[in-house]
């Protein structure tokens, strides 16, 4: 791909990732979505689970083409090595297209880190339960890196509620914390590059 398939690809990547973004947040904050995004389960703690699993994957994709850009990308100024979305050429000796660079590089790959980085927070506040215990399961409270009494293969542990989406401690917060940690190392892997450090 050249660089104006690969600029494309990217701006449509991170378009559905900041609307999947945004649509997450709110529905985490117990709001509405705005732009129709459907998820299994509507609690905010299994909202909060498919939505980091689901932007680390775009995060991935993104970051992947950007790098594939950045390859095909003769040295010169930073801005001029970071995708331009929606144009095939914009003038960087111009103070709008510095402004534009900038506006979608904060955009398109900061504020899902931070959205992210929240993600992983709710997460990371949230107890498990087991339904298994009938009517006794909201008394069954456990933190996220708690071990169950028993490993719940079974899917007996909710997360978030006794109705929240299944959960598999102790494996699921490890696996979690992996793909969380993971999306943080990949994008600043992609930041230290363009900044021209490493080719």
């Amino acid at each position: 791909m050249n660089k104006d398939q690969l600029a494309k690809a990217w701006a449509t990547v991170s378009v559905a990732l900041l609307l999947f973004t945004v649509d997450s947040w709110l529905r985490i904050q117990g709001l509405d979505p705005i732009f129709g995004s459907e998820l299994p389960h509507t609690g905010r703690r299994s909202a909060a689970l498919f939505a980091l699993v689901i932007t680390s994957g775009m995060i991935w994709f993104q970051v992947k083409i950007a790098n594939w850009y950045l390859s095909q990308c003769e040295p010169g100024p930073l801005l001029g090595r970071f995708p331009v979305a929606f144009f095939k050429t914009i003038d960087l000796s111009l103070s709008g297209g510095k402004h534009y660079q900038r506006f979608f590089f904060l955009v398109f790959h900061v504020l899902p880190l931070f959205a992210l980085v929240h993600f992983y927070r709710v997460i990371l506040g949230s107890k498990y339960y087991d339904r298994s215990l009938g009517q006794s399961c909201e008394n069954t409270a456990y933190g996220f890196w708690s071990k169950p009494p028993t490993l719940g293969w079974e899917g007996n542990y909710r997360l978030g509620s006794c109705d929240g989406i299944s959960f598999y401690p102790p494996s699921e917060p490890w696996i979690l914390t992996i793909v969380f940690a993971a999306s943080l190392i990949l994008s600043f892997k992609y930041f230290y590059r363009l900044l021209g450090r490493k080719r």
